[in-house]
């Protein structure tokens, strides 16, 4: 059950698992590459920090790279909030185009 305030983390329906690999991206809108860590992942998003400032509602097109595997992850999502952690350096939240459990279960299972 959701509680009432606004926090965006108590209307998570997926949890959010930790997750430490090196991403790659394509803001979509302003054709700009930029690059960073995942933070965290669920079926349906993703947390990373970046050193590109990265606006909510931003279309990224993302690559994830997966140890020991030739393919990354490929997915397509957009950006729903981004905080400055440090000068150059941004914590995002990302929400999936659409949830894909069989590819971020391949995710999980890296370890």
């Amino acid at each position: 059950m959701l509680n009432n305030n606004n926090n965006y983390s108590d209307r998570r329906i997926f949890e959010r698992v930790p997750l430490d690999l090196s991403v790659r991206f394509i803001d979509t809108y302003h054709l700009c590459e930029g690059e960073g860590k995942t933070v965290d992942i669920s079926a349906k998003g993703m947390g990373l920090v970046t050193e590109h400032n990265l606006n909510p509602y931003t279309p990224l097109e993302l690559w994830v790279d997966i140890p020991g595997r030739n393919q990354p992850f490929y997915t397509r999502a957009e950006v729903v909030w981004s905080k400055p952690l440090a000068e150059n350096l941004w914590r995002v939240g990302v929400e999936f185009e659409r949830a894909d459990f069989m590819n971020v279960s391949q995710l999980l299972n890296i370890k």
